[in-house]
């Protein structure tokens, strides 16, 4: 069974909050942000992986608003130099490549902070320094082939992930970058709407306060797997508190729980 506990202040937009608010349920148990959170919560690497695999797929059809989709840059290969598209680069080899489910913010302004604005690897954006790094990889990788001396993809990485920061130190592209990691945001958005449902929800009445409101609420996510979380919401703010009670594919385990934590 795997417990987490966030306790977070959202500022829910009213396009999020669900109709149930107006019949006396939970205000933000069908939101995306909830509702991504099960998901990636509940999924392994490899399928957030496959998830993600959707998101380049989009960026290499070119179907991302307000970027420069015909934005190339040269990088080199073992064999000769070749052309990438650097969005597509970022999140294919760097951003998503080493994304785990479980980074996962609920709070939708903490993740973007994650990820933009871009961060350079090696040495911020000191433009001077990363041109010295390239050119000295640059010397590397010819001395290799001269020689057979140090580790050709080792410097091949440290030259191209230059070349990228280099690209990604011009303000113009780092607002680009911020429109993809938004993107992105609402590509799992969008995943979570398709595949989370609630299923079921019900009153916690051990955690209803004069203030706050508690539900058991039951999510089903794809066909046959289930989560249960606890989530108590103040009456007259948006804070609230969601802890995940149960996760798993047998829905006998999930009663058999919530009923554990109602007596």
């Amino acid at each position: 069974m795997k417990y987490i506990k966030s306790i977070l202040t959202l500022a829910v937009f009213a396009a999020f909050i669900s109709l149930t608010m107006s019949c006396g349920g939970p205000k933000y148990a069908d939101t995306d942000q909830i509702k991504s959170w099960i998901m990636m919560e509940s999924i392994t690497k490899d399928v957030a992986d496959g998830i993600n695999d959707g998101f380049i797929t989009k960026l290499k059809q070119n179907s991302v608003a307000g970027i420069n989709t015909e934005a190339t840059i040269e990088l080199l290969g073992a064999q000769d130099t070749y052309i990438v598209n650097p969005w597509v680069d970022l999140c294919e080899n760097h951003m998503l490549k080493y994304f785990k489910p479980s980074r996962w913010e609920i709070n939708r302004n903490d993740l973007v902070s994650m990820y933009s604005p871009y961060y350079c690897n090696r040495l911020g954006d000191n433009i001077t320094r990363l041109n010295e790094i390239a050119n000295d990889a640059l010397r590397h990788i010819e001395k290799h082939y001269e020689t057979g001396e140090y580790d050709l993809d080792a410097y091949l990485e440290i030259y191209n992930s230059a070349i990228l920061d280099i690209y990604m130190s011009e303000p113009q592209n780092q607002k680009e970058w911020h429109v993809v990691v938004n993107e992105w945001v609402d590509y799992i958005y969008e995943q979570a709407d398709e595949y989370v449902i609630v299923k079921d929800w019900e009153y916690d009445d051990d955690s209803t306060t004069k203030s706050c409101t508690g539900y058991y609420i039951t999510y089903e996510i794809g066909d046959g797997f289930y989560v249960l979380t606890s989530l108590i919401e103040e009456d007259n703010s948006t804070k609230f508190e969601i802890e995940i009670l149960y996760s798993g594919d047998s829905m006998i385990d999930l009663e058999q729980t919530l009923s554990l934590y109602k007596d």
